[in-house]
C-alpha cells in the first residue's frame, strides 16, 4: 500500500506544480543550445533595464541600497499566485478530495496526514512571509512617499533657486552690460584724453624748444648788454623793492593805529566836557543841581549874584575843566600805549616783511636792445674789435713762429756746442785725473823725504788762511797773532751774529725784513761772483781750446802707411764706479754763503766727522 500511495502523492505534487505557472528549476542543466544563447539573452535584459531606467522620472528611480534589498519579481509573482484564494482553494480541493476507495492501512493514513500537515505548515509559513513582505513593501512605499515629498520640496526649492539664480544672472548680465558700456565710454574718453595729452605734450615740447632758443638769445643779448646799464636797472629794481617794503610797513602801521584808536574809543567813557553856557543877560546858566548846591553853600548871599561872583565861579569852573581834560588826556595816552603794546612795532613789522612777505616781483630786467639798430651797431663795434684782435693774434702767431724757428736754430747750435764741450770736458777730466795721479805720486815721494818741512809749510798755509778769514770777519789783522786766538775770536763773532739773526727772525717786523733783504743781497752778490768766475773759467777754457786747436792745425800731418797693426783685445773688465763725495764742497758753499767770501786756496774746510786727505796721506807715509 505504501508503494501505491507514494506515486499518488507525487502525482498530486506534480499536478499542483503543473497548475501553477512557476519558472523552471534553476538547478536543472539546460540544453547545449541554450547555454550559448544565455549570455546574449542576459546582455539584452540588462541593456533593456538600463534603457528603462533612463526613461524613468526622478521620483521613479531607486537607489543602490533599495535595488540590493528588493525582492525579485519571480518570487513575488509566485508568492502572489500562492496567496491567491482560488489557487489555495483548488489545492485544498485537490488534496481534500476523497481518494478512491481503496483499502489503506494506518501507516498510509498517517503518511498522508503528515503530508497534509507539512503542506499546511508550508502554507502558514508562506502566509507569514507574505505578510512580512507586505509590511516591508508598505514601509518601503511609505518611505518612498516621504522621499517623493522631500524630492518635491527639493524640486520646489531648486526651482526657486533657479529662478533667483536666473534673476541674479539677468541682473548681473544687465550690470555687466552697463559696466561694459561705461567701460567703452571711459575707454573712448581715455583715448580722447590721451590724444589731447599727446597734443599738449607736443605743444609743450615745441614751446620748451622755443623757450630754450629764446633763452639762448636772451643770454647772448645779456652778454652784449653794457655792465653799467645792467647795474642801473638792478638799482632801479632794488629801489622798487624798497618802496614796496616802505609801503607795506606804512600800511600795516596805519591799520594798527586805526585798530588802537578804535579800541581806545570803545573804552573811553562818555563825558561831555563843555564850557558853561551864558544866559541872555551875560551870566552863567546854572543847572538845577548846581543851583541847589550853591543855595546850600551861599545862604548868607543874596539871591541875585554880582558880576564878580559870576566871574570867580566861571574861572573856577574853567580850571576844573582844564584839570579834568588833562587827566582824561593822560588816561587816553595810557590806554593807547597799552593797546599799542599788543601789536608789533615798526621794527618787528619790517623783520616780518623781510622773512615772510618779501619776495621778488617776478619781473625780469628789461632788455637793453629795444631796436634792431642798436643790435646792428653793437655787432659792428664787436666786429671791429674782433678784426683788431684777429690781426693782433696773427701778428703774435707770426712772432711766435719766428721765435720758435730761432729757438730751434739756437737749440741746434747749442746742442752742437754742448756736445763739443762735453767731449772737451771729458778730455780735460781725463787729463786732470792723470795729473792728479802724478801729483799723488810726487806727494808720496816728497812726504817720505822731507816730512818736517811739509808740516811747517802746511801750518804756514793754515795760518795764512786763518789770517785772511780773520780779516774778512772785520777784525784788525795782526801778523804776530796766534791762529787759535783768531779762530776763537771768529767763532765768538759767528755765534754773536747767529744769535742776532735768530733774535731778528723771532722778533719779526722791520728786523726780519732787513735780515731777509740783506740775505737776498748777499745771495745776489754770491751769484754774481760765481757767474763771473764761471765766465772767466769759460773764457780761459775757450782760449786754451783755441790755442790747442791752433797748435793742432800747425802741426805736421802724419800719414799712415800700410795696414794698421791689430792687437789682441783685452778681456772686458767692470770697473768700480767711484761716487764723488760732495760733502766738503757743500760745506764750503755754506761757509761762503754765510761770510760772503770763499776760503783761501790751500785751506781745507771739512764738515764734522770728515778727515783731511793730507793727514791721511801723512799717516800712510809714516
Amino acid at each position: 500500500m505504501s508503494g501505491k500511495a507514494c506515486p499518488t502523492v507525487d502525482n498530486a505534487v506534480a499536478a499542483a506544480e503543473a497548475m501553477s505557472d512557476d519558472p523552471p528549476n534553476p538547478f536543472l542543466i539546460p540544453p547545449d543550445d541554450e547555454i550559448f544563447l544565455m549570455r546574449d539573452r542576459e546582455k539584452k535584459i540588462r541593456q533593456q533595464e538600463r534603457d528603462d531606467t533612463k526613461r524613468l522620472k526622478v521620483w521613479q528611480k531607486t537607489t543602490a541600497s533599495s535595488r540590493m534589498g528588493r525582492v525579485d519579481k519571480p518570487l513575488m509573482s509566485q508568492m502572489a499566485r500562492e496567496s491567491n484564494p482560488k489557487t489555495i482553494r483548488s489545492r485544498i480541493q485537490t488534496y481534500s478530495e476523497p481518494p478512491r476507495r481503496e483499502r489503506e492501512n494506518v501507516s498510509d493514513y498517517l503518511s498522508k496526514k503528515r503530508e497534509m500537515f507539512l503542506v499546511q505548515m508550508s502554507l502558514d509559513v508562506k502566509r507569514n512571509e507574505i505578510r512580512k513582505l507586505e509590511e516591508k513593501a508598505k514601509r518601503r512605499n511609505e518611505a518612498l512617499e516621504k522621499s517623493k515629498q522631500v524630492l518635491e520640496e527639493d524640486i520646489t526649492r531648486f526651482d526657486k533657486f533657479l529662478q533667483a539664480n536666473d534673476a541674479l544672472a539677468h541682473k548681473a548680465m544687465k550690470a555687466a552690460d552697463d559696466l561694459s558700456k561705461k567701460k567703452q565710454g571711459k575707454t573712448v574718453k581715455v583715448k580722447q584724453l590721451k590724444a589731447q595729452l599727446s597734443v599738449i605734450e607736443s605743444e609743450i615740447t615745441k614751446l620748451r624748444e622755443q623757450m630754450e632758443e629764446c633763452l639762448k638769445y636772451k643770454t647772448f643779448l645779456d652778454k652784449l648788454t653794457p655792465a653799467e646799464w645792467t647795474a642801473q636797472q638792478e638799482e632801479i629794481k632794488r629801489q622798487r623793492k624798497r618802496q614796496r617794503r616802505k609801503a607795506y610797513i606804512e600800511k600795516r602801521c596805519g591799520e594798527i593805529d586805526e585798530a588802537v584808536a578804535a579800541s581806545v574809543a570803545e573804552e573811553e567813557p562818555e563825558v561831555a566836557l563843555a564850557p558853561p553856557s551864558t544866559n541872555e543877560s551875560g551870566g552863567i546858566s546854572v543847572t538845577g543841581g548846581q543851583r541847589e548846591r550853591r543855595r546850600r553853600g551861599t545862604n548868607r548871599r543874596s539871591d541875585n549874584p554880582t558880576q564878580e561872583d559870576i566871574a570867580v565861579m566861571k574861572a573856577k569852573e574853567m580850571e576844573v575843566l582844564r584839570e579834568l581834560q588833562a587827566f582824561l588826556d593822560v588816561c587816553r595816552k595810557a590806554r593807547r600805549r597799552r593797546h599799542r603794546a599788543r601789536h608789533p612795532d615798526e621794527r618787528q613789522i619790517a623783520a616780518y616783511y623781510d622773512q615772510e612777505v618779501a619776495e621778488s616781483s617776478g619781473e625780469d630786467l628789461p632788455l637793453y636792445f629795444e631796436k634792431p639798430k642798436q643790435l646792428l651797431e653793437m655787432f659792428s663795434t664787436l666786429e671791429e674789435q674782433n678784426l683788431f684782435l684777429i690781426q693782433n693774434g696773427q701778428e703774435t702767431q707770426q712772432q711766435l713762429e719766428d721765435m720758435e724757428q730761432r729757438l730751434q736754430e739756437a737749440q741746434g747750435t747749442l746742442g752742437i756746442k754742448a756736445r763739443q764741450l762735453e767731449r772737451e770736458n771729458q778730455d780735460a777730466v781725463g787729463r786732470i785725473d792723470s795729473k792728479q795721479r802724478d801729483c799723488e805720486k810726487l806727494k808720496g815721494r816728497i812726504s817720505g823725504r822731507s816730512e818736517s818741512r811739509d808740516i811747517k809749510g802746511l801750518l804756514k798755509e793754515l795760518a795764512v788762511g786763518v789770517a785772511a778769514m780773520f780779516a774778512t770777519c772785520g777784525f784788525d789783522a795782526d801778523r804776530d797773532a796766534d791762529p787759535l786766538m783768531m779762530l776763537n775770536a771768529a767763532e765768538a763773532k759767528l755765534e754773536e751774529l747767529l744769535e742776532t739773526l735768530a733774535f731778528a727772525e723771532a722778533a719779526g717786523g722791520v728786523l726780519a725784513e732787513t735780515v731777509g733783504r740783506m740775505e737776498r743781497e748777499k745771495e745776489k752778490e754770491r751769484r754774481d761772483r760765481v757767474r763771473e768766475e764761471k765766465i772767466e773759467a769759460q773764457n780761459k777754457k775757450n782760449e786754451d781750446r783755441l790755442r790747442n786747436s791752433l797748435l793742432r792745425s800747425q802741426a805736421p800731418i802724419f800719414k799712415k802707411c800700410g795696414k794698421q797693426i791689430m792687437f789682441r783685445s783685452a778681456p772686458s773688465r767692470e770697473e768700480a764706479k767711484e761716487v764723488a763725495d760732495t760733502a766738503a764742497e757743500e760745506h764750503v758753499e755754506a761757509i761762503s754763503k754765510l761770510f760772503g767770501s770763499r776760503p783761501p786756496p790751500g785751506v781745507d774746510l771739512l764738515p764734522p766727522g770728515k778727515k783731511s786727505p793730507r793727514a791721511a796721506a801723512k799717516r800712510k807715509g809714516k
